[in-house]
Formats: C-alpha cells, sequence, structure tokens
C-alpha cells in the first residue's frame, strides 16, 4: 500500500512509532533484562545495544525539536532581531542537529540485519547539507576533499557573512565560492533520512506482528488502528523566504507528497 506522509515531519511520526513498538514487544518484565526479550524480534543482544538503542531514541526526537524550530522562523529566530550572532548560533545548531540525527537513524538502522549496512550510510552521509556541516560546523580550517581518491586535498573555509540573510549560504575557500540552499537541501535531508528511518518502523512492525502470533492477539484490528498515524491528508505548505509552515492544504495548492511503499 502506499501512503502519503508529510516530509517535514515525518521523522518525528517514526520515531514515535518505533518507541510505540520497542515498549510494545519488551512488556518490562521483571525476569528479563530488556535484550534477552528484543533478540527475539530486534538484533539488539547486549545491554551496549540497549543504551544506544534508548540514546537513539532520545536524541532523535530531542534533535527534531531543534530542527521543527529552524524550519518555522529560519536564521531569524522567533524574536526577529536581526542580530548576526543569533544567525551563527542557529546555523550552527542545525548543522549539528542533523548531524547527531544521522548518526541516530545509522544506528537504528544496524539493528534491522540490513544486508549492506555500508551502501545505506554511505548514501545517507553524501547528502549535500551533512556535507555542508562539515565544511561549515567542523572542519572549517581542515576540511578533507576526497572527491579526487588519488589525492585528497585539504582546504580552508569560511561563510561569507551577508549571506546569512537569505535561505542560500554562501562558503568561500581560497578564490572559489560554492553556495548552498539551506531550504532545499533540508527536504532532501528530510527525505532520505525519513525513507530510512521508516525502514526502521517496518522491520519492527514485522517484530510486532511475530509477537501479536504468539500471543493470539487480533493483529489486523491493531494494525488498522496505527495506521491513523501514517495516513490522511498531511501536506506541506512552503511560504516566505526562510519560513516553512506545516498544514493541510488545499486542492488547489502546489503540494510535495512523499510516497512509501
Amino acid at each position: 500500500m502506499c501512503m502519503t506522509i508529510n516530509t517535514w515531519n515525518i521523522i518525528t511520526i517514526c520515531i514515535g512509532r518505533i518507541r510505540f513498538f520497542i515498549n510494545w514487544i519488551y512488556p518490562n518484565s521483571r525476569d528479563l533484562r530488556p535484550w534477552e526479550v528484543l533478540d527475539k524480534y530486534f538484533s539488539i543482544k547486549t545491554e551496549s545495544d540497549w543504551n544506544i538503542l534508548c540514546a537513539a531514541m532520545d536524541l532523535l526526537e530531542d534533535t527534531e525539536c531543534a530542527r521543527e524550530n529552524y524550519i518555522k522562523f529560519g536564521l531569524d529566530g522567533p524574536t526577529k532581531y536581526d542580530d548576526m550572532g543569533e544567525k551563527y548560533l542557529r546555523l550552527y545548531g542545525l548543522l549539528n542537529a542533523l548531524y547527531l540525527q544521522k548518526d541516530a537513524v545509522i544506528a537504528l538502522l544496524k539493528y534491522c540485519n540490513i544486508s549492506n549496512m555500508k551502501k545505506e550510510k554511505e548514501e545517507i552521509e553524501n547528502l549535500k547539507i551533512l556535507r555542508f556541516r562539515h565544511i561549515a560546523g567542523s572542519h572549517t580550517l581542515n576540511y578533507r576533499d576526497y572527491s579526487n581518491k588519488n589525492n585528497a586535498q585539504i582546504n580552508t573555509y569560511f561563510i561569507t557573512r551577508i549571506s546569512l540573510k537569505y535561505n542560500s549560504i554562501t562558503f568561500r575557500s581560497g578564490d572559489k565560492f560554492e553556495e548552498i540552499n539551506i531550504k532545499d537541501s533540508l527536504y532532501d535531508f528530510n527525505k532520505l533520512i525519513g525513507k530510512k528511518i521508516y525502514m526502521v518502523v517496518k522491520y519492527l512492525e514485522k517484530a510486532f506482528k511475530k509477537v501479536c502470533k504468539e500471543k493470539y492477539l487480533d493483529e489486523k484490528a491493531f494494525m488498522n488502528h496505527i495506521s491513523n498515524y501514517f495516513e490522511g491528508k498531511i501536506y506541506t505548505v512552503l511560504e516566505n523566504t526562510g519560513m516553512w509552515n506545516i498544514g493541510d492544504l488545499n486542492l488547489d495548492d502546489s503540494i510535495e507528497i512523499f510516497n512509501v511503499n
């Protein structure tokens, strides 16, 4: 079945479903530790795995708060003071929140017994906005460019301050300039990360069905109930520069739909 999901809030929706499935599969038995229960359905084998799983779920929710704030208020922030320091803080905060989200999603994928985890990880890490994060938020003075496999170069960058007034941020290395559109790159990030985290949801859904059969529960009725979280008219409104509002659209509006099979 093909379902329509809002690209902007899919991470929030999916992490809620992941937490639900984990809590439901593990009944908090005093006689068994979490990994002793989950290992049968989800590749959680040690206490360390369990701690990483819990931390990843919390991290996704926390960083999503930061990301959603940026989506609503852009670089300017809710106060609308034209303050350059706030713009830098919000940009650095967004970029590192996305990096942490990337790490959390990769951690969750590792527990789903995916055959080619290296490919999944590379696809995520090749996102344009994550490269920008490495340049602008981490390795600004010593960014190592591996585009030439035979001769990796170390470049030094800086953000042009005047570009912080717009969605497109310009950064410079020597006499070369590059530009990244934050809105478009963030949309690409949400779409790909959304697909990856939805893979975790589907994996846990299969585990949940196994539990239902073992406990003789009405799996069909229950799955129909929770499917409401993934269905309905949830679209995205793209408005003023730097401002993205989430809500329903009329039929004559321009819509962006994220389909998941």
